[in-house]
């Protein structure tokens, strides 16, 4: 033992090593560090996420809400259309339905006079229940079956699940679809994140709900595309989720909110006034007190109908003409960009009292910050106040010219109307697709889900928003955390700190050694 002592202690005074090992050793472990920190930066690094799947926890974003609900009396019972087998999971090879299962149990534990479960065969109508026994007693579910346009039932199956309660019931055909969300930019079927605690939760409130459901009406023959991650937030902030032609029909009086989302097609406007216009009939819902999202994509060719009736409300989307053509501003951002293309970029709040209470609610329930990518600027008039904004280091290009370089450009806002009558309508315009792609939205590094949220609850209304629950991703899926330039630049002087001093060192040593 005291052989092997001495050994060590002569390698560390540089006993029987010349100069060259001793620096030789130094650069190799210079280099092996450099690896490490390369093979940790690609797998479990500052700036990737990767969720927990097993993770079915509950946040208690539900707890007050809950324990309000049972105080108040009320309960809610959960039926599974499969009995519990030996295992005590579900008796079905639907994989979504034994995780909701989980969740559910997650919540019954803790809400256990507020949550019942029961499990019926879908085929012998038979109930079980928690404990997987037959309780005697058969189910007639046909009384929560949804009925199909033409007033035939929706059937019911081994992925169904039915919430029930003292004042109404809700049957969830397909769990998959309603719980689990895929992202169609990865070409599969394979879903790819679950948000089970939140369409849970949505689920309860719904049924426990007097008041009358709104929907919300995507606008359709323009080329949209819909994210999928932001049609189920809308779904499980309870709204029922429907498109609209608006060439063939007027928004319903039920329209909580319509979502034109990226469309490449513009709005008709009506060459007489016998015919009713897409953009008068849009008019027409929002000088009712109508809510109005837009979401426009900066490369498309200016939607001239569309942008004028924003434009009517004080929001334009920026933009110069060079040669006969319309160039959109595009916003690039040296200091808050997270790309070295400095197009995507972590978005500041703006100084006014609609942006700082959205502010307020968003730090609540996240600490990053909003992300958007390839956006255009917006020029503001009347009414119209900035939500978002860029840094002070930003500049506009149109093309392959800087247009302008001040900084601090707007690239959200919204603006309302009220009419005669005192009902307020309220528009929200982003001059990009980003803010809802599905993979920020499921991304736990980002507060897009929770800026969304806010803007749902303060800016429309909406009261039936569930903060703070994360989706859990069923693939591996890592996603870039806001680290933004300024940062990255941060995280690289440190990482090369290391390295540097141990050069450095070595010099030292090699100098002292080849002196002696």
């Amino acid at each position: 033992m005291e052989k092997i002592k001495n050994k060590l202690l002569g390698v560390i005074r540089g006993e029987n090593f010349s100069a060259n090992a001793v620096m030789a050793l130094i650069i190799g472990l210079i280099i092996a560090f450099n690896v490490i920190v390369y093979a940790l930066t690609v797998r479990f690094s500052l700036y990737l996420y990767s969720p927990d799947v097993d993770d079915y926890s509950l946040s208690g974003a539900m707890d007050e809400s809950f324990r309000k609900a049972e105080e108040d009396g009320h309960g809610v019972k959960v039926i599974f259309c499969a009995p519990l087998n030996e295992a005590g999971v579900p008796d079905t090879s639907a994989q979504e339905v034994v995780a909701f299962y989980r969740t559910a149990l997650e919540y019954k534990t803790r809400y256990p006079e507020f949550i019942e479960l029961e499990f019926v065969n879908i085929y012998t109508k038979k109930v079980y229940g928690e404990d997987g026994k037959e309780t005697g007693e058969f189910a007639d579910l046909s009384k929560y079956q949804e009925k199909n346009a033409d007033g035939s039932p929706v059937p019911l199956g081994e992925v169904s699940v039915i919430f029930v309660s003292d004042v109404t019931h809700k049957a969830v055909v397909d769990i998959g679809a309603s719980a689990f969300i895929y992202d169609p930019a990865s070409n599969s079927s394979d879903f790819t994140a679950y948000s089970g605690e939140e369409f849970f939760a949505a689920m309860v409130n719904r049924v426990l709900k007097t008041d009358a459901d709104k929907t919300a009406y995507f606008t359709s023959y323009h080329g949209e595309k819909t994210d999928v991650a932001f049609a189920t937030m809308l779904a499980n902030a309870g709204y029922n989720i429907s498109m609209i032609d608006l060439r063939k029909s007027e928004i319903p009086e039920d329209a909580g909110l319509v979502v034109i989302s990226n469309p490449v097609k513009d709005f008709e406007r009506s060459a007489n006034s016998k015919v009713r216009s897409e953009i008068e009939r849009l008019g027409t819902y929002m000088e009712n007190g109508g809510n109005l999202y837009v979401a426009l994509d900066p490369y498309t060719d200016k939607l001239h109908v569309l942008e004028n009736f924003l434009e009517d409300y004080g929001i334009k989307v920026s933009s110069v003409e060079r040669e006969g053509k319309i160039y959109r501003n595009i916003v690039k951002d040296s200091s808050n960009a997270i790309t070295l293309d400095n197009f995507t970029m972590v978005c500041e709040f703006a100084d006014n009292g609609e942006a700082t209470k959205i502010a307020d609610t968003v730090k609540k329930y996240s600490d990053s910050g909003v992300i958007l990518k390839e956006c255009a600027a917006l020029e503001l008039s009347g009414n119209a106040r900035e939500l978002l904004v860029s840094s002070a280091q930003s500049s506009l290009h149109a093309g392959k010219d800087v247009t302008d370089d001040e900084g601090g450009y707007c690239v959200a806002a919204i603006s309302t109307y009220t009419n005669s009558d005192g009902q307020t309508s309220n528009l929200f315009v982003t001059p990009g697709v980003y803010l809802t792609a599905s993979d920020i939205l499921l991304a736990g590094g980002y507060a897009n889900r929770s800026f969304i949220h806010a803007l749902l609850e303060d800016v429309y209304g909406c009261d039936s928003v569930i903060h703070g629950c994360e989706p859990i991703y069923i693939h591996e899926n890592t996603t870039l955390r806001n680290l933004t330039m300024r940062a990255a630049t941060v995280y690289t002087v440190i990482i090369m700190t290391v390295p540097v001093v141990l050069a450095a060192v070595g010099a030292v040593v090699y100098v002292k050694r080849k002196n002696k």
